[in-house]
């Protein structure tokens, strides 16, 4: 079997969760600050392939690039329910957005040793293969993209078990998480390094989350029960499964498949 960051992520935020989204194929509706944080993301993804391959990039194409993949996504329905009125407010967030690529201190191209290239891990799980795109990995770190529309106070369990994998995959001493954030008056970025313990914590919070995650799924197959959760993750309080209503057991329950 193959698995992606993206589920192996859900999974650390909250089993149940990952339950909800991937088992029961119940997926909650795209909204509109995902569109405009994953045509930020596009443009990230464009200014540092053209500085690997040329050295620099030109701020009239990422803004092309970022509009363009911000109305590919509106066309595809991405917004969910977001009203006219909200689409028009998601434009000028990503106006707002567009100043980041003026500000971020990118790197220069001699350290640019891979940007969203594919990397295929059979080791982790019983020879399945976990499947990821580390945003960028430099001479010096693995760095990810995260676009926000706050200042977050702490940091995201999935975004951590992210940055640990993603470390140890690489054997990088180095992890860098990169806020761009997307305030109504400016955009500011904030860089959160790993390094030391702190990295280390990271990359066994990636083991465990692995282990459980195997656990899981070997006893679903065998007794046909999904263990949701084994560990309080912090996140129910925001959780859009909860706030809609289809949370019912929470931390540590039990459900048949």
């Amino acid at each position: 079997m193959r698995f992606s960051i993206s589920q192996l992520k859900q999974f650390a935020r909250c089993p149940y969760s990952y339950y909800l989204k991937y088992k029961e194929g119940i997926k909650i509706g795209g909204n509109i600050n995902l569109v405009v944080g994953r045509a930020i993301h596009k443009g990230f993804e464009m200014a540092i392939k053209s500085i690997k391959t040329t050295g620099s990039f030109a701020q009239k194409d990422i803004e092309e690039v970022v509009n363009a993949e911000f109305d590919l996504l509106i066309e595809q329905g991405e917004h969910g329910d977001a009203s006219e009125e909200q689409i028009e407010e998601g434009k000028e967030r990503l106006k707002i957005g567009l100043e980041a690529f003026k500000i971020y201190n990118f790197p220069k191209q001699r350290d640019i040793i891979a940007v969203e290239e594919k990397f295929v891990s059979p080791d982790f799980i019983d020879g399945n293969e976990i499947v990821g795109y580390p945003d960028l990995i430099t001479t010096d770190a693995v760095i990810d993209f995260k676009t926000k529309f706050r200042t977050p106070s702490e940091v995201d369990r999935g975004d951590f078990f992210q940055v640990g994998y993603y470390a140890t995959l690489g054997d990088s001493d180095k992890a860098v998480l990169v806020y761009v954030i997307l305030l109504k008056k400016g955009v500011k970025i904030i860089e959160r390094e790993f390094v030391g313990k702190e990295l280390e914590q990271a990359k066994t919070l990636a083991r465990q989350t692995l282990q459980i995650f195997d656990t899981a799924i070997k006893e679903a197959e065998v007794n046909g029960v999904w263990i949701p959760s084994g560990f309080a993750t912090g996140v129910c309080s925001w959780c859009e499964y909860g706030k809609q209503g289809l949370c019912e057991f929470g931390c540590g329950g039990k459900i048949k498949i």
